[in-house]
Protein backbone atom coordinates (compact mmCIF):
# COMPACT_ATOMS: atom_id res chain seq x y z
CA UNK A 1 0.00 0.00 0.00
CA UNK A 2 1.43 3.30 -0.95
CA UNK A 3 2.07 6.10 1.54
CA UNK A 4 -0.59 8.18 -0.11
CA UNK A 5 -3.18 5.44 0.24
CA UNK A 6 -2.28 4.82 3.90
CA UNK A 7 -2.76 8.50 4.73
CA UNK A 8 -6.13 8.51 2.98
CA UNK A 9 -7.34 5.50 4.97
CA UNK A 10 -6.25 7.14 8.22
CA UNK A 11 -8.30 10.24 7.43
CA UNK A 12 -11.37 8.15 6.65
CA UNK A 13 -10.95 6.13 9.87
CA UNK A 14 -10.63 9.31 11.94
CA UNK A 15 -13.74 10.80 10.31
CA UNK A 16 -15.74 7.68 11.13
CA UNK A 17 -14.55 7.82 14.74
CA UNK A 18 -15.60 11.46 15.10
CA UNK A 19 -18.95 10.64 13.56
CA UNK A 20 -19.57 7.89 16.09
CA UNK A 21 -18.68 10.17 18.97
CA UNK A 22 -20.92 12.97 17.77
CA UNK A 23 -23.93 10.94 16.75
CA UNK A 24 -24.00 8.36 19.52
CA UNK A 25 -26.88 8.20 22.11
CA UNK A 26 -26.70 7.30 25.79
CA UNK A 27 -29.52 6.04 28.08
CA UNK A 28 -29.91 7.31 31.67
CA UNK A 29 -32.29 6.36 34.50
CA UNK A 30 -34.86 9.08 35.23
CA UNK A 31 -38.27 9.67 36.81
CA UNK A 32 -40.82 12.33 35.79
CA UNK A 33 -43.48 13.63 38.18
CA UNK A 34 -46.18 16.34 37.74
CA UNK A 35 -47.21 18.97 40.27
CA UNK A 36 -50.72 20.44 39.95
CA UNK A 37 -52.42 23.27 41.85
CA UNK A 38 -56.05 24.26 42.34
CA UNK A 39 -57.31 27.51 43.86
CA UNK A 40 -61.03 27.73 44.68
CA UNK A 41 -62.36 30.93 46.23
CA UNK A 42 -64.81 30.75 49.10
CA UNK A 43 -68.09 32.68 49.29
CA UNK A 44 -69.51 35.35 51.56
CA UNK A 45 -73.31 34.96 51.65
CA UNK A 46 -75.39 36.76 54.29
CA UNK A 47 -79.02 35.78 54.77
CA UNK A 48 -81.52 38.15 56.45
CA UNK A 49 -84.97 37.23 57.73
CA UNK A 50 -87.30 39.01 57.45
CA UNK A 51 -86.14 41.45 54.78
CA UNK A 52 -88.86 43.95 55.74
CA UNK A 53 -88.49 44.64 59.46
CA UNK A 54 -90.77 47.67 59.97
CA UNK A 55 -93.98 48.34 58.08
CA UNK A 56 -96.05 50.79 60.14
CA UNK A 57 -98.93 53.05 59.11
CA UNK A 58 -100.66 55.95 60.88
CA UNK A 59 -97.55 56.72 62.90
CA UNK A 60 -97.73 59.54 65.44
CA UNK A 61 -95.21 61.20 67.80
CA UNK A 62 -94.60 59.02 70.85
CA UNK A 63 -95.17 55.73 69.03
CA UNK A 64 -92.44 53.14 69.41
CA UNK A 65 -91.90 49.84 67.62
CA UNK A 66 -89.74 46.84 68.47
CA UNK A 67 -88.95 44.20 65.88
CA UNK A 68 -86.69 41.15 65.65
CA UNK A 69 -84.68 39.83 62.73
CA UNK A 70 -81.93 37.31 62.14
CA UNK A 71 -78.78 37.21 60.05
CA UNK A 72 -77.33 33.88 58.89
CA UNK A 73 -74.00 32.96 57.38
CA UNK A 74 -75.00 30.98 54.28
CA UNK A 75 -71.56 31.10 52.68
CA UNK A 76 -68.44 28.95 52.96
CA UNK A 77 -66.28 31.49 54.83
CA UNK A 78 -66.66 32.84 58.36
CA UNK A 79 -68.03 36.40 58.41
CA UNK A 80 -65.86 38.88 60.28
CA UNK A 81 -68.20 41.89 60.40
CA UNK A 82 -71.70 42.84 59.30
CA UNK A 83 -71.73 46.59 58.75
CA UNK A 84 -75.06 48.42 58.59
CA UNK A 85 -75.43 51.44 56.31
CA UNK A 86 -78.65 53.49 56.42
CA UNK A 87 -80.38 55.49 53.69
CA UNK A 88 -83.67 57.39 53.97
CA UNK A 89 -86.12 58.98 51.55
CA UNK A 90 -89.24 61.02 52.32
CA UNK A 91 -92.36 60.93 50.15
CA UNK A 92 -95.55 62.96 50.06
CA UNK A 93 -98.44 61.65 47.99
CA UNK A 94 -96.04 59.28 46.25
CA UNK A 95 -93.59 62.01 45.28
CA UNK A 96 -90.08 62.08 46.70
CA UNK A 97 -89.30 65.28 48.58
CA UNK A 98 -86.19 67.30 47.91
CA UNK A 99 -83.89 68.14 50.82
CA UNK A 100 -85.18 71.73 50.78
CA UNK A 101 -88.86 70.72 51.02
CA UNK A 102 -90.75 71.05 54.29
CA UNK A 103 -90.78 67.74 56.13
CA UNK A 104 -87.77 66.36 54.24
CA UNK A 105 -85.98 66.03 57.60
CA UNK A 106 -88.49 63.40 58.78
CA UNK A 107 -85.62 60.98 59.56
CA UNK A 108 -84.43 63.29 62.34
CA UNK A 109 -87.62 62.49 64.27
CA UNK A 110 -87.16 58.72 64.47
CA UNK A 111 -84.59 57.42 66.93
CA UNK A 112 -83.12 53.95 67.23
CA UNK A 113 -83.51 53.52 70.98
CA UNK A 114 -81.57 50.31 70.83
CA UNK A 115 -80.25 47.73 68.44
CA UNK A 116 -79.24 44.65 70.38
CA UNK A 117 -77.41 41.50 69.38
CA UNK A 118 -78.14 38.44 71.54
CA UNK A 119 -79.34 40.85 74.24
CA UNK A 120 -76.27 43.12 74.13
CA UNK A 121 -76.72 46.74 73.03
CA UNK A 122 -74.70 47.93 70.03
CA UNK A 123 -73.50 51.39 71.16
CA UNK A 124 -72.45 52.62 67.68
CA UNK A 125 -76.08 52.58 66.55
CA UNK A 126 -78.28 52.77 69.63
CA UNK A 127 -79.51 56.22 70.61
CA UNK A 128 -78.99 57.68 67.14
CA UNK A 129 -81.69 59.06 64.86
CA UNK A 130 -82.13 57.49 61.44
CA UNK A 131 -80.74 60.71 59.97
CA UNK A 132 -77.58 60.41 62.08
CA UNK A 133 -77.10 56.81 60.99
CA UNK A 134 -76.89 57.93 57.36
CA UNK A 135 -73.41 59.31 58.07
CA UNK A 136 -72.04 56.36 60.01
CA UNK A 137 -72.08 52.58 60.17
CA UNK A 138 -71.76 49.98 62.90
CA UNK A 139 -70.90 46.31 63.16
CA UNK A 140 -74.17 44.62 64.14
CA UNK A 141 -72.57 41.16 64.43
CA UNK A 142 -70.00 42.21 67.02
CA UNK A 143 -71.76 40.50 69.94
CA UNK A 144 -72.31 37.12 68.35
CA UNK A 145 -72.48 34.67 71.25
CA UNK A 146 -70.00 31.79 71.31
CA UNK A 147 -71.18 28.90 73.46
CA UNK A 148 -67.85 27.05 73.58
CA UNK A 149 -65.48 28.39 76.25
CA UNK A 150 -62.38 28.10 74.06
CA UNK A 151 -64.09 30.18 71.36
CA UNK A 152 -65.50 32.87 73.65
CA UNK A 153 -62.97 35.48 72.51
CA UNK A 154 -63.85 35.13 68.83
CA UNK A 155 -66.32 37.50 67.18
CA UNK A 156 -66.62 36.01 63.71
CA UNK A 157 -70.00 34.67 62.54
CA UNK A 158 -69.22 31.05 61.62
CA UNK A 159 -70.51 29.29 58.54
CA UNK A 160 -74.07 28.05 59.05
CA UNK A 161 -74.67 30.04 62.23
CA UNK A 162 -77.54 32.47 62.90
CA UNK A 163 -77.38 35.71 64.89
CA UNK A 164 -80.52 37.16 66.51
CA UNK A 165 -81.05 40.93 66.68
CA UNK A 166 -83.70 43.26 68.03
CA UNK A 167 -84.37 46.89 67.12
CA UNK A 168 -86.58 49.51 68.75
CA UNK A 169 -87.45 52.74 66.95
CA UNK A 170 -89.32 55.67 68.54
CA UNK A 171 -91.04 58.61 66.89
CA UNK A 172 -89.64 61.16 69.34
CA UNK A 173 -92.39 63.57 70.52
CA UNK A 174 -91.85 67.25 71.21
CA UNK A 175 -94.15 69.94 72.58
CA UNK A 176 -92.37 72.65 70.61
CA UNK A 177 -94.70 75.00 68.77
CA UNK A 178 -94.15 77.29 65.82
CA UNK A 179 -93.12 80.76 66.85
CA UNK A 180 -96.16 82.95 67.49
CA UNK A 181 -98.53 80.03 66.86
CA UNK A 182 -100.40 77.28 68.69
CA UNK A 183 -99.40 74.83 65.97
CA UNK A 184 -96.85 72.16 66.85
CA UNK A 185 -93.71 72.08 64.71
CA UNK A 186 -94.13 68.33 64.09
CA UNK A 187 -97.38 68.95 62.19
CA UNK A 188 -95.30 69.24 59.02
CA UNK A 189 -94.70 65.49 59.09
CA UNK A 190 -98.38 64.58 58.87
CA UNK A 191 -99.15 62.47 55.81
CA UNK A 192 -95.49 61.86 54.94
CA UNK A 193 -93.89 58.47 54.33
CA UNK A 194 -90.34 57.73 55.39
CA UNK A 195 -88.68 54.90 53.49
CA UNK A 196 -85.62 53.47 55.21
CA UNK A 197 -83.06 51.11 53.70
CA UNK A 198 -80.57 49.34 55.94
CA UNK A 199 -77.84 47.87 53.75
CA UNK A 200 -75.95 45.08 55.48
CA UNK A 201 -72.41 44.44 54.27
CA UNK A 202 -70.77 41.19 55.38
CA UNK A 203 -66.98 41.15 55.23
CA UNK A 204 -64.41 38.38 55.43
CA UNK A 205 -61.94 38.00 58.24
CA UNK A 206 -58.25 38.82 57.48
CA UNK A 207 -56.30 36.45 55.25
CA UNK A 208 -53.89 33.92 56.75
CA UNK A 209 -51.13 31.49 55.81
CA UNK A 210 -52.62 28.39 54.15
Amino acid sequence: MTIKRKVGMAVITAAVGVSLLGGGTYAWFNDVETIESSFAAGTIDLGVDPTIVFDVNNLKPGDHMTRKFTITNNGTLDIHEVLMFTQTEVYKNGKKLKSSDEGADFATQLRVDFLSNEGKIIPEISGKTLAELESQSGNIADNYRRWLIWESGKKDLPVGHTDRLKMKITFVPTDERKEGSREFVQNKYQGLTLKVTHELEATQKPGQAR
